[in-house]
């Protein structure tokens, strides 16, 4: 039987799967965006476009037979293609007509897999700090199943169905994890031959899908240095910032999460008020000035129409808690894992076919028919060396798209 040989064609092909088959984390993005520049015969993206996610449409149902007409209201996320990445390699003309098995093994995986690894950090990285809803104690690892249990409530309190769950957990809690529901997580010691690469776990919780992943982000929280006793500084407060006063030496950072006193979640479909407070995480680096700190948040507090977020807005003087900080009490900064529980739809991931090079280098675009993903695969030959230059190039960018849909688990 005749080798066979690395041509660009096969080359792609063992890319694309590879690349597919590694992503752990931005695999459980919506990539269907990912067409939106796919267009070989045209510019191709650049750093810095934007593509704009139509977010479902919200509508609040009437009372009565009256005719009474609502005001449509269509929202949209914007995705800038802000990073660029690539593997860069030179094959001499021997090693480019050996057989594909050598190849794959002593170029292509590799590769593939830094791909793959580069995307999942920059996906968790652009995502995280905009999470709001969150379980867990910063500084201590989750070993128990109840907090993941939670941060499924946290989703159902936002109307979000629970089919299609996935969780991906920093290492050290999937260890801990393992080893204080060993049996719950493997019930009779039998493993679906269907699960993908990383995933250890199906169905648990009301979890469809339990994976584990190094490259989870990791969050560094703000601090509070001296005794706080933070409060709301006036009522009547809505909107994406909440005047405040109280605050001990603070230097507050975005990401971290805040509660409101009396400020509860309100379901998005019935719009029934949760009876649990709402999360708050801040979009913005804060400091306070002699105590006073405006906490610029999301969500915003939206108290009636279709877009209400939360049952009232927060009252005077209510408290307010940073993470779990007692009242009078401080905070160090600290370093916490993110592990992350995404619905379908939570958070898109957008590649974009580049531009093709000039200059008599031979490039095509890694695309096939269900791969949601456009690499740029480009060769040329330098004579002097008798070398082929090989560049594996792609453009992308993140972006939280239905913040109810997705719940961080700290640690």
């Amino acid at each position: 039987m005749p080798n066979t040989l690395a041509t660009t064609t096969l080359v792609c092909n063992e890319v694309g799967e590879g690349f597919l088959n590694d992503l752990t984390l931005a695999a459980q993005f919506d990539m269907s965006y990912s067409d939106y520049f796919a267009d070989p015969s045209g510019p191709g993206g650049k750093v810095g476009d934007t593509v704009k996610y139509r977010k479902p449409f919200r509508i609040q149902a009437t009372t009565g037979s009256a005719y009474q007409p609502q005001n449509i209201i269509d929202e949209t996320v914007n995705i800038s293609l802000t990073n660029y990445f690539g593997v860069h390699l030179g094959w001499g003309s021997q090693q480019g007509t050996l057989e594909l098995a050598y190849v794959k093994d002593r170029y292509i995986d590799p590769s593939a897999a830094a791909l793959a690894n580069a995307a999942d950090v920059f996906a968790g990285n652009a995502i995280y700090r905009d999470i709001w809803n969150t379980t867990g104690t910063i500084g201590t690892t989750p070993a128990t199943a109840q907090v993941f249990a939670d941060a499924r409530v946290k989703l159902a309190d936002g109307a979000t169905a629970q089919e299609g769950l996935a969780m991906v957990l920093d290492l050290l809690a999937d260890s801990r994890l393992a080893s204080s529901t060993a049996t719950f997580f493997t019930p009779g010691g039998k493993f679906d031959s269907n699960w993908t690469k990383n995933q250890f776990a199906s169905g648990q919780l009301g979890i469809q899908k339990w994976f584990r992943d190094a490259n989870v982000p990791r969050h560094t929280t703000g601090a509070v240095s001296t005794a706080s006793t933070a409060i709301v500084g006036s009522a009547g407060q809505t909107g994406s910032s909440i005047a405040t006063t109280g605050w001990g030496t603070s230097a507050l950072k975005r990401g971290d999460r805040i509660n409101f006193a009396g400020v509860r979640s309100v379901n998005p479909q019935s719009y029934q008020d949760t009876g649990r407070l709402q999360d708050f995480v801040l979009t913005a680096d804060a400091v306070d000035a002699g105590g006073a700190i405006t906490l610029s948040i999301s969500p915003a507090i939206i108290t009636s129409g279709p877009l209400q977020t939360v049952n009232a807005s927060p009252a005077s003087g209510a408290a307010v808690t940073f993470w779990s900080m007692a009242v009078g009490g401080t905070q160090a900064a600290t370093v916490s894992p993110q592990s992350l529980l995404l619905a379908p739809g939570a958070a898109a991931f957008v590649m974009a076919d580049l531009m093709k090079p000039n200059g008599g280098a031979n490039s095509r675009f890694i695309r096939a028919k269900g791969w949601p993903i456009s690499i740029r695969y480009t060769e040329q030959w330098q004579g002097l060396s008798d070398t082929n230059l090989n560049r594996l190039d792609f453009l992308c960018g993140a972006a939280l798209t239905q913040g109810h849909k997705a719940s961080r688990v700290v640690g």
